[in-house]
């Protein structure tokens, strides 16, 4: 069984054979699809969820466009909610609650990074040995716990007044995630070189925005 509360999200089947089902999810909607939350029954109490996130220069599912995903069993399936590059979205409130505020949060955690690889990395003063140990005491300064004014600008609209605890727990494991992944990616980087370290952080950067 197949269902969508994201009414511009049209779920359907585009494989179902004896031992493999894939499950076509198209966007209707003139705005691109940027997060979405597929749940899946496992049980009458039992509920599996898959999200998807992504950026509005590289959304989850273009405008008019489908992607194929493949649940994991053979219970009802249902496209929870979907939110869109105009701050719009469709379906459940509970589930939208931690899309945009893990969104608006994974921002304001790289717009710190990015600030302060900035000022490291413009300093005429420093080597790039010395830089790539003030970006790890920076990045490792930022915090994990969004600031509430972060929270509570995302919520607003929503018939939400904050994240659950579980929720809140997810999104600051995944902001520590993104700090590991930003100074574990210095560790490519080798001083002397062909690239500045400067060169070297725009370079993989810009490499990495194409795939958020």
């Amino acid at each position: 069984m197949l269902s969508s509360l994201a009414p511009s999200v049209r779920i359907a089947f585009s494989k179902q054979e004896w031992d493999s089902i894939e499950i076509s999810l198209r966007n209707l909607s003139p705005h691109a699809v940027v997060a979405y939350v597929v749940s899946e029954a496992s049980g009458p109490c039992d509920r599996t969820e898959s999200v998807r996130q992504s950026t509005a220069a590289h959304p989850a599912i273009a405008a008019g466009a489908s992607v194929t995903v493949s649940p994991g069993g053979n219970g009802p399936i249902s496209v929870r909610a979907a939110l869109f590059d105009d701050g719009s979205w469709e379906g459940d409130p509970i589930a939208i609650a931690p899309l945009r505020a893990g969104m608006a949060a994974m921002a304001a955690l790289r717009r710190q990074i990015n600030e302060a690889a900035a000022r490291i990395l413009s300093d005429p003063t420093l080597d790039d040995n010395t830089r790539i140990g003030r970006l790890r005491t920076a990045i490792d300064a930022v915090p994990e716990k969004p600031a509430p004014a972060i929270i509570r600008k995302a919520l607003a609209g929503l018939p939400v007044p904050r994240l659950s605890d579980t929720q809140q727990k997810i999104l600051e494991s995944n902001l520590h995630n993104l700090k590991w992944s930003e100074a574990a990616g210095l560790n490519q980087f080798t001083p002397g070189r062909d690239l500045t370290l400067a060169q070297f952080w725009e370079i993989t950067h810009a490499a990495r925005s194409l795939t958020r």
